[in-house]
């Protein structure tokens, strides 16, 4: 096996990998993730309120 070869096949491999990755988070994940739970904000920090300034 040359070295382009090579690299063909394990560039080929990652296609692969990824593209099954994508089509896993695309279809089959959203039916296990829509099981009714509501997704919970956390805040990281405190939020500071500016006060607005009006033009007069």
């Amino acid at each position: 096996m040359s070295y382009s070869q090579f690299i063909m096949a394990v560039f080929a491999i990652y296609v692969v990998y990824y593209a099954a990755n994508i089509l896993y988070d695309a279809f089959l994940k959203q039916s296990k993730t829509n099981t009714g739970e509501e997704e919970e904000i956390i805040s990281i920090g405190e939020e500071e309120e500016i006060p607005s300034q009006s033009c007069r």
